[in-house]
């Protein structure tokens, strides 16, 4: 039988985890090394690598992906692979549902704005 995962259930079961106002909760995990995490909310987030390839999808409303080539914006259906070493930062309107997808070993390094440097 499958396993069917509520990314609405998860984000209201869980407290805020980045400001203004964003949830990320675990979800499910795929083979043995990948997890899915739902998040909601508002985010205004933070520029960071990591060392495994993300993928994000805009389930509800709208966010930014900020990359060194300029920001995207991915609205409800869109899909986005961000790259393992890429440096970027997402931020999203208020209301924004979103699944995330990447290894369950993945490591963030926090950056400084690299489109200033």
């Amino acid at each position: 039988m499958a396993t069917i995962l509520n990314v609405g259930e998860s984000i209201a079961q869980s407290p805020p985890t980045a400001l203004p106002a964003w949830t990320n909760a675990l979800i499910g995990h795929l083979n043995t090394g990948t997890v899915i995490h739902s998040g909601g909310g508002e985010l205004d987030g933070a520029w960071h690598s990591q060392d495994s390839d993300e993928l994000l999808v805009v389930i509800e409303g709208a966010c930014t992906v900020d990359t060194v080539d300029g920001p995207t914006t991915l609205r409800s259906g869109d899909v986005a692979l961000i790259s393992a070493g890429e440096a970027h930062r997402v931020s999203t309107q208020a209301g924004t549902r979103l699944v995330a997808v990447e290894a369950a070993s993945a490591r963030r390094t926090p950056l400084s704005d690299p489109t200033f440097v």
